[in-house]
């Protein structure tokens, strides 16, 4: 019974608890991310956590998300980035991405403080 779960499981990506349930988890969210649906990304991956709250990946995962989610809440910013260098301190995709993500917040602060300034201006 076991083993059909399992192979049903992983023929079908269904997420169950378990290695092969966070492998689809990160595969699905992977593809969230890529296709903009970013709300579909970050809950994919707080379900991966509650089995696997030691992979970086995830909190990797989530961070992107949340950036391109634009969450602007103070207290996230960066804690899933710092907790994925915590847990694997020499992938190189964290400093780079953590980068980004901090260069594109700041423009569209920027973009912001214009559009307001300019909506000043006009009025």
């Amino acid at each position: 019974m076991v083993s059909l779960a399992w192979f049903f499981g992983f023929r079908s990506a269904l997420p169950l608890p378990g290695r092969l349930g966070v492998e689809n988890v990160k595969q699905a969210a992977t593809v969230a991310n890529r296709g903009h649906r970013f709300s579909e990304a970050i809950s994919l991956v707080d379900h991966g956590l509650e089995w696997a709250p030691l992979d970086w990946q995830l909190y990797f995962l989530r961070a992107v998300a949340r950036i391109g989610a634009r969450e602007s809440l103070p207290p996230w910013r960066w804690t899933d980035f710092r907790r994925a260098r915590f847990l694997e301190p020499d992938a190189y995709q964290l400093p780079f991405e953590e980068r980004q993500g901090l260069a594109r917040l700041a423009a569209d602060a920027r973009h912001h403080r214009v559009a307001r300034s300019v909506g000043s201006a006009a009025a």
